[in-house]
This record gives structure tokens, sequence and C-alpha cells, in this order.
């Protein structure tokens, strides 16, 4: 038979077993059923239940994300920040802020501990590593303040603090943590110490006491000042027991009338305030919240010792005013005779200026004589004995004829006749001019010899370089006789500058005697120096320290020194120079070939090797020192090793343990640096050694002080085509000599002179000691005659010759009209007139210079370069 039961369908099979058999299957049917329904009963609960778990969590989840939000945004206006570090994985986490306040991205940023450091500044790194390595050995949270540095290299403060749960093992898993941006609570928390500190100054510095009075009278606060006047230390005492004899509180103390401001009163007492008058004033204010009185303590006992002199001065002044009008009948008669006396002093002193004219030629066209043959007698084969003779009689006419200087400019000074002049000059030929003077002397002492010109100094100037050269050499001559040992050194830098102006700052320092504090202030004095002994030792007239401070004085400057006894001195100068037109400005120096060279400096001297330094950097070359023999081979071999290997060494020749022969000849055989390009650097030259030193390997030779120029043009011909004399025996060594030899021959000067003698000093000096070519002539007729007839570089003209003087002579050459090849040929006046116009009468004839009579050799080279452009400090600009 057939049953169906809803969707089942059920065949039962009729047999033996008959009924049985359908209610078994009938009874498993019903627990089917029953099953069935249990089954979707739970389902349906368990499917409600699962639609509201997924309802709460969407809840929960929109609530976290609104609570992450407000937290973001709690931290960003906290500038806060949340980090974690997962110290086994070394990995961190930061929060949105925390990036903010590093400046960081987060895509950018690897997170570790290591990348953290990385931002904290290099001064606070140690300290954070161990606050936080101190944390996790004690196991104790860390709090600390620190630095770090954001992307764009501004520096922020912060305040950092984490702690590090460990679990059942003491082990830590990780750290977790804040950053807070500190910043402005830093700046803020400065801004107010520094006002409290100012307070504090402020009021200690007071220069009158001052106290804080509560309304019982107590004393709260007093100032130093205060102290001082009372002689002890009053707080918490009342205040008329302190400066009111003891008495009880005064039935009128302002106390009891309430805290106001604007009273005064004002005490006098004997034995508290020792006799003294004090003014106090009352101002109310609130103290600690409480209200209080501020007194401020005046001590006008001299306004009123004053008031009493000035009553006795009165008395006084009206008895002197009745004199005066009895003596001032007498003062027309006074007026009268100044005016005699006036007239006398101004003949007077026309006279002693007509008298020191004539003593000035007379003196010097002797002494012209004098010195200059006595110079020629010298280049002569003498016996020693003779030699030394010769010798005396220079160093006594030098030494003459500097005091007769000394006098003529301190007359010139006394009587208002010495000016200032204002011409063009090139600042580094005058400098470098008055070095060739000077270091004769100090190679004499063995003495340590350098000139630094700073480059950023302007080169082409307008002012007095006869005067400038002046002061410069008094102070350098006085550094070098004053010291025995150890090194004279001068310096000139920029002290200030505009468009038309500089103010330069000369300085010469040296390692001698020192001067003692109690004095300095005779230093500057008309005939002073620092005792008699030293004028015995030493020698001198006083006059030049004080000459120099006039001269100081005229150009716009000052004068001063700076000293410790035994410990040498510093002796300094300004002046103020106007520059040359713009027009005419130029680069002193165009690096060219010499850019960007490696260069080695070694020299134990490290005054000698900031000024290489300075002067090779200004030409944009790459620069190192080494201040011996040692450190100098181990800079040479780690700049190969680098891959930068040096071009060119200076070496000093004088260097303790190792010199600087003994370095070439190390260098030299080593093959790595065989090739290096040397120059040797000495202070003192002997005939000979140039082509001594070309044998060891020496591209150049040059003598200390080494100036600017000469490095230069050195520098620019070593590391031409022809390099090194180390490289080819033919190549001639540089030397400061041969740097303008062939300059000098291409040059031709006409000498006007009557005097035989002068002649033949004068083209002494300049055949022989400068390598000039020169014609003499005895006046200005055959000078102008000689200028028809041929091409001449330079005159040297005499003032005072017979037929034609050197004035009407120039005057003939500049008119156009004459006939003569170069109407602007330059024209050195050489006269033994010295006084106050004659420049300037040289000047007015068409004359171009002036040097005076007995004719320096220094200041003749000096006038030759200005107006030749002659040697190398004008041509190397145009190399």
């Amino acid at each position: 038979m057939r049953y169906s039961h809803e969707r089942k369908e059920i065949v039962i099979m009729e047999n033996s077993t008959g009924n049985t058999e359908v209610q078994y299957l009938m009874s498993q049917i019903a627990a089917l059923e029953q099953l069935l329904e249990v089954y979707e009963k739970t389902a349906l609960e368990q499917a409600d239940k699962l639609y509201g778990e997924l309802s709460e969590r969407k809840r929960v989840e929109e609530s976290l994300r609104k609570s992450e939000a407000r937290l973001a945004n709690a931290q960003r206006i906290a500038h806060i920040g949340n980090w974690e570090w997962d110290i086994g994985k070394n990995r961190l986490w930061w929060s949105d802020e925390t990036y903010r306040i590093f400046g960081l991205i987060r895509q950018k940023f690897t997170a570790t501990y290591e990348a953290f450091l990385d931002s904290v500044h290099p001064g606070d790194r140690e300290h954070v590593k161990k606050s936080v390595s101190e944390s996790l050995d004690e196991k104790k949270p860390h709090s600390i303040d620190f630095r770090i540095i954001l992307p764009d290299g501004s520096i922020r403060f912060v305040h950092g603090q984490g702690e590090a749960p460990f679990d059942n093992t003491g082990k830590f898993v990780q750290m977790n943590g804040t950053v807070q941006d500190i910043t402005e609570r830093k700046k803020a928390e400065d801004a107010l110490r520094e006002f409290s500190n100012f307070n504090q100054t402020l009021i200690s510095s007071l220069p009158f006491g001052l106290d804080i009075v509560d309304e019982e009278g107590n004393i709260l606060y007093v100032n130093k000042k205060y102290e001082t006047i009372l002689g002890k230390k009053v707080i918490g005492e009342k205040c008329w027991n302190i400066y009111r004899d003891n008495k009880k509180k005064c039935d009128n103390c302002f106390l009891k009338e309430g805290v106001r401001a604007g009273k005064t009163e004002t005490i006098e007492s004997e034995g508290i305030l020792g006799g003294k008058v004090f003014q106090i004033t009352h101002v109310g204010l609130i103290y600690k919240g409480k209200k209080a009185v501020l007194e401020i303590f005046n001590d006008i006992t001299g306004l009123k010792q004053t008031e009493e002199e000035l009553q006795l001065r009165h008395k006084e002044l009206l008895r002197y005013y009745e004199e005066l009008e009895i003596q001032k009948g007498n003062v027309e008669e006074k007026n009268n005779e100044l005016e005699k006396a006036r007239k006398l002093a101004d003949e007077a002193s026309r006279a002693k200026g007509e008298f020191l004219a004539n003593m000035s030629h007379e003196i010097r066209t002797p002494m012209n004589g004098i010195i200059g043959m006595t110079d020629l007698l010298l280049d002569t084969e003498l016996t020693q004995e003779q030699h030394d003779y010769a010798v005396s009689v220079r160093n006594c006419a030098n030494s003459l004829l500097s005091i007769i200087n000394d006098i003529l400019d301190f007359s010139k000074i006394e009587s208002g006749k010495l000016e200032i002049e204002n011409i063009d000059f090139d600042l580094c030929i005058v400098v470098e001019g008055t070095i060739d003077f000077l270091v004769i002397g100090a190679e004499k002492k063995g003495l340590e010899f350098s000139c630094f010109i700073d480059p950023e100094v302007p080169s082409l100037l307008r002012g007095d370089p006869g005067r400038l050269r002046q002061v410069l050499i008094n102070l350098a001559n006085n550094a070098i006789k004053f010291t025995n040992d150890g090194d004279v050194a001068i310096s000139i830098t920029l002290d200030k500058e505009t468009d038309s102006q500089v103010t330069l700052r000369f300085a010469v320092r040296d390692t001698g005697i020192g001067i003692p504090s109690d004095r300095m202030g005779r230093l500057f004095q008309s005939f002073s120096q620092l005792d008699s002994s030293t004028t015995r030792m030493y020698g001198g007239t006083g006059l030049g320290l004080a000459i120099s401070k006039q001269l100081t004085v005229m150009m716009g400057g000052q004068i001063g020194v700076e000293s410790e006894e035994g410990k040498g001195s510093t002796f300094w100068f300004t002046i103020i120079l106007e520059k040359q037109p713009s027009v005419r400005q130029r680069t002193p120096y165009e690096p060219g070939i010499i850019e960007n060279i490696h260069v080695l400096v070694v020299d134990d001297n490290q005054t000698n090797r900031h000024i290489f330094r300075a002067y090779l950097e200004s030409w944009r070359c790459r620069v190192d020192e080494a201040a011996s023999a040692n450190e100098a081979m181990k800079k040479l071999h780690a700049a190969i090793h680098d891959g930068n290997p040096f071009q060119i060494a200076l070496l000093d020749r004088c260097m303790p343990e190792v010199d600087g022969e003994s370095l070439c000849r190390e260098i030299k055989a080593d093959p790595q640096l065989k090739d290096l390009i040397l120059a040797i650097l000495t202070s003192v030259g002997m005939r000979g050694d140039a082509e001594y030193f070309k044998r060891l390997g020496f591209a150049a030779y040059l003598l200390k002080p080494i100036k600017q120029s000469q490095l230069f043009e050195s520098l620019r011909i070593i590391t031409g085509a022809t390099a090194s004399a180390g490289k080819d025996a033919s190549v001639q060594i540089v030397t400061r000599y041969s740097l303008s030899e062939d300059h000098k021959r291409s040059l031709r000067i006409l000498v006007a002179e009557d005097n035989i003698i002068n002649q033949k000093i004068v083209m002494r000096i300049l055949e022989k000691k400068f390598g000039y070519e020169a014609d003499v002539v005895t006046n200005g007729k055959e000078a102008i005659e000689s200028l028809e007839r041929l091409d001449y570089n330079l005159v040297l003209m005499d003032c005072q010759m017979p037929e034609l003087d050197g004035y009407e002579a120039t005057r003939i050459i500049r008119n156009e009209n004459s006939s003569v090849r170069n109407h602007n040929i330059p024209i050195i006046a050489m006269t033994a007139n010295a006084m106050n116009g004659d420049r300037e009468k040289c000047l007015e004839s068409g004359m171009n210079d002036y040097v005076t009579k007995p004719v320096s050799m220094q200041l003749l080279a000096d006038a030759i370069k200005r107006n030749l452009h002659d040697g190398i400090e004008r041509s190397s600009s145009t190399s």
C-alpha cells in the first residue's frame, strides 16, 4: 500500500509481519518530525541571536570609530601622540599626531627604534637611549624632555614617556607611551625665566634701597642696597624699629591711613642711619596676595650738602662778580696786548716754517750723498774692517735721517703745517713694499715675520699712502726692536665698508718684552719711552708713537695697544680711506688655472698656515694643513687613497724634527708622490739656494714673508705646462726675482739730475738694485731733448736744476704743442724739499708722484711700481 505524509511519500509492503512494521515506521516518522521542528526552532533562534550580535558589533565599531576620532582630535589639540614598540620585532606604531609632531609621513618612515633615534637631536640622543635602557633594566616607567630635528631642519622640544609591561617570565614584549610637543611651553618657560632674571638683576642693581612692608609694619622683602645701607638683615622686623630710632609705631604712620601711593617723607637719624638723610617714597601694591607698601630709600645727603655748598657759592659768586666788574676795565688793554702777541706768533710761525724748509733742503741734500755713496761703497770690494766702517757710517746716517724726519714731522704738526694728502694708490703695493723694507731687520734678529692682507680688503683706494706707510713702519720697527725671539706679524682687515669708504684695521703683533700696565698711558706722548734704560738699550727719540697717533687721527682713525709684560704686544690703528671710483675697481686676482687645485700647506707656525689658507681659499683652491712632516705624509697618502690627491704642497723649510728639505726627499722617494709639485718656503735665503732646491725637486723657492702677489704668480706658473723643476732639469725654478725680471728689462727710465753724486746713486739703484735700464741727463732742457728722440716709460725729475728746472720742464712735456713723443709719460719728482706745499707744487706742474731726498730705495721702488704698473702686482690680474 502507498502512504503519503505532507512532502514525504512512503510505500509499505504488506507481508507476514503486517502491522508491526507499519507501526515501527510510523514511530520513526513521528520522531523525525519532532526533531525537524526542534531544529527549525533552534535555527531561527540562532539566526535571531546572530543578527542581534551583528547589529551590536556594528554599533560598537561605529562607537569605536567615533572614540578614535575624538582621541585623535584631542591628541592634535594637545599635541600629544601615542606609540607602541614591539621590542622583539623592533617595530614601531605611531599615531597620526606622533607623525605630525615629528614632521614625518607614515608611508615614507621606516618605523624602527633606530629610525626614531635618527630624529632625536644629536645632543640628546644618548640621554634618550639611557632613559629607555634604564626603564627596561629597572622595570619602571620613564619620563624625559628632549629635542627632535624635523626634516626641514627646525628643532622642536618634546616630552616623552613610556612603560614596558612584562609577562610572568619577567620578559618585555613591547613598550607603550606618549610624546607631547612642548616647544611653546619651553619658549614660555625660557621667556619667564629670562624675565624673572631680568627683574632680579634690575632690582639688585638699583642704586637706592628698597623694601616691602605689610599693613602691620613687618618687613617682608629688601634688596641688596637696603641691607648695605643698614649693614644687617632685617626681614621680619618692624619697620619703625629699624629706621625710626626704636620708637613705637608713630601715631601718624602711613600704615594707619591705609595703603596709598605717592606719599613722601624725609628721615634724618644720627644713630641708625649713620647721620645720612633719606627721602622715602611709599607706593601701595599687592605682595603675595596681601596689601603692602613699597618703600624706596633715596639717599639725599649729598643733595643736602650740595644745597648748603651752593648757598656758600652764591655768596662767593657775588663777591667774584664785584671783583670782575673791577677787572672789566682792564680787558680792552689785555686784548690789545694779545693781538700784538698773536701777530708776533704768526710772524714767528712763518719764520719757523721758512727755517724748517731751508733746513730740510740743506740737510737732506748732503745726507743723500752720504747714504747713497755709502751704499755704492758697500757694493765694491772692501776689507772686512773697511766694510764694517762703511756699514757703521750707513747705519749712523740712517739713524740721523730718521731723527731729522721725526723732528721735522713733529715741528710740522706743532705748527699746523702738516697736511694729509688724498691721492689714488694701490694698498697691496704700498704694504708689500713696506714689508720688503721691514723684513731686513727681522731677518737680522732671526724673527719669524709675516704679513696678512685679508682678501676682502679693497686694494684701489684714495688717501695718503706715504703717511700710512710711515705709521706702519713705526709700529713694525718698534715690534722688531723690542722682540728678541719669536715672531712679528702684521694683519690688515676690513673694519667697516660703505659704497664710498672703507675703515681698515692694521695690527702689529709681537712676542717681545711687552709693556707694564702702569706705563702704557705714556706711550703716545711726545719724547716719551718706557724709561731711560729703554732709550739707552734700544735708542730712539720717543717721537715715533706720538707722530703715529697724530697721523692716525688726521686720517680719521684711532690708535691703541694691548700688551702684557713679558708676553708681547699688539699695536693697532684704524684709518678711513676713500674707494677709487667704481669704474676703476678690479678683482685683484682671477684664479684661472689655479682654481680648484688641491693644495697642502705644511708649516709648524699657525699664523703662517692661517695666512696661506685665507689667500688660497680666496682663489677658490681646495686647502688642507699640516703642522709637521709626519702629519703631511699621512694626509698625502690619505688623499691618494680617497681618490683626491694633492697637486701642490707648500713646505716650510724650518720645522722641528723633520724639516722641509728632508720631507721633500721623502716625498720624491715615494712612487705614489714623486710627481707632486713642491714649493719651499724659507725665512732666510742665501746665494745658491735656488739652484740647490731645484736639484732637490722643488718647482718654486719663495722667501717669507710671502707676498700675496708672489704666491699667486708662483702657483700660476708651476701649475702651467712647465709644471715643476723636478720634472725637467732645464726648467727654471720660480723665485721672487724671476717673477719680475723679464718685465723690468722691457722698461726704460730717464733720470734728470744735475748733482753728479746723486746721478751715480740713482743710476746704481735703478740698474744694479732694481734691474731697470736708465739714461741720465743733467737738466730739464736735456730731458726734453731726450724725450723728443726716444721712447721712455718713466722720468725721474729733479726739481732744482740749472737752465731749466723740473717744474718748467714738466709743463713743456705736458704741453700738447711740444715735440716730445709721449705727453702723458709718468713723471716722478725727486727733491730735497719736504715741507708743506712741496708735493702740491710738483703735482700742479703736471708731475705724477713725489719722492724726497735722500732717496730711499723702498720709497723709490714703490713710486715706480705705482706709476709703471710694474711687476706681478699688476700683471697677475690680467694673466
